[in-house]
């Protein structure tokens, strides 16, 4: 009822922000006659702010001259505020999704670090199991062919080979069966 007696109550209550573009669609509404379709915000009452879908239409005489605006205005605060909610929710996403990438990427970029070192060490061990490998071919041809001489554990015999290479040796024929 208190709209009705006043014609520009509503853009009296129209928020700061939409003022320009509220008041810019009815004056095109007004002069042309082309539909208006807008979301703005209104103070109520009490001085809260709310949401309208607002659609309207010029109607006028005979002639053609705009008499009024029709239309409807539909409450959708409720819609906003949940669009409000999403749109957080959507942010916070986002944020986790990049820092948990970043975590990934630093692990992805420590087990590979971790792996070409390890295959550096396992390429090493390789080279040192060969070379045990000859010096037990040859120490086995001496035991053959010079009865005096003693077979013992290989992996002792050896000098030169480092306690890790001897450790992996050592796991490499466990693993494989030959040493108890």
């Amino acid at each position: 009822e208190a709209w009705l007696g006043k014609t520009d109550l509503r853009l009296n209550q129209v928020h700061e922000g939409d003022y320009a573009r509220l008041a810019e669609a009815i004056q095109r509404c007004r002069s042309t006659g082309e539909k208006f379709n807008c979301h703005y915000r209104l103070y109520d009452s009490n001085g809260n702010t709310r949401w309208y879908h607002d659609e309207a239409e010029a109607v006028c005489d005979e002639s053609g001259m705009p008499l009024f605006i029709r239309g409807a205005m539909l409450d959708i605060t409720d819609k906003k505020e949940l669009e409000a909610e999403l749109s957080q929710h959507r942010y916070r996403l986002e944020q986790h999704v990049e820092s948990r990438t970043g975590q990934l990427m630093r692990r992805i970029s420590l087990l590979e670090s971790c792996n070409a070192a390890l295959g550096d060490k396992l390429a090493f061990a390789r080279m040192e199991l060969n070379a045990l490998k000859r010096q037990s071919a040859r120490s086995d041809q001496a035991t053959r062919s010079t009865p005096t001489a003693q077979s013992g554990d290989c992996i002792e015999q050896l000098d030169g080979i480092s306690d890790w290479a001897r450790n992996m040796i050592g796991w490499r024929m466990a693993a494989a069966g030959t040493i108890a």
